[in-house]
């Protein structure tokens, strides 16, 4: 009887184990291989739950059955098989999951940067208009035309406005951590036509961890 509960026990822990895992493996060769939209969060939360899942089924098990065997004294631990399980799920999540969580989280401080700025161009682009050149539009002048963007988690520091040139240090990170550097420079062979255009440059323009080719304005 004994054995029997034992196996039901072993049998339900690798169920649990095995669906949160395989889901994880599956989301992750979709967003990988396929580009699918599938959040990294979920792939993270789904190898936390098997984890959990592990742990709380197996201490669950080793309670009763520790209970059963109090009276003979039996002390047992954890196989080496079940702590290999364990590490490798950890190592896992740190060779795969978080990195990528990372880059994902340094490319929305990216494109955070970017919306925010949207107010100053536009600023930018009325000063063109009214005044037929870009000398003069800077953040914080007399004409009260382009504004000064506060410093927020996606812009960490303004570094200049000066005609029409922003530059800024955004939010997003190179893999040594380094704050990447946005520069948007207006084209100054459409200045003062009705929609301006813009060109992205400096470290921000990192296709892994900050604005990828064509995109806002990146070569």
């Amino acid at each position: 009887m004994l054995q029997d509960d034992r196996f039901r026990h072993y049998q339900s822990r690798w169920w649990h184990f095995s669906s949160f895992l395989i889901g994880a493996l599956t989301n992750f060769i979709m967003k990988k291989i396929y580009r699918s939209r599938i959040s990294w969060r979920v792939v993270c939360y789904q190898i936390v739950c098997g984890i959990y899942a592990v742990i709380k089924i197996y201490s669950k098990g080793r309670f009763m059955q520790r209970a059963q065997n109090l009276g003979r004294n039996a002390q047992e631990g954890f196989t080496l098989i079940e702590l290999m399980i364990v590490v490798a799920i950890i190592g896992i999540l740190a060779a795969i999951a978080i990195p990528q969580y990372s880059n994902y989280t340094s490319r929305a401080r990216a494109a955070g940067a970017v919306a925010e700025l949207a107010s100053v161009k536009t600023g930018i682009a009325i000063c063109v208009q009214e005044t037929g050149t870009l000398t003069g539009c800077d953040a914080g002048a007399a004409n009260g035309y382009v504004p000064t963007p506060p410093v927020t988690k996606n812009i960490t520091a303004v570094t200049s406005i000066i005609n029409g040139i922003i530059t800024v240090t955004t939010g997003a990170t190179d893999d040594s951590g380094n704050n990447l550097l946005l520069v948007d420079t207006p084209a100054a062979a459409v200045t003062g036509a009705a929609n301006m255009r813009w060109t992205t440059s400096g470290t921000i323009c990192d296709i892994n961890r900050g604005l990828k080719s064509n995109q806002s304005g990146c070569p």
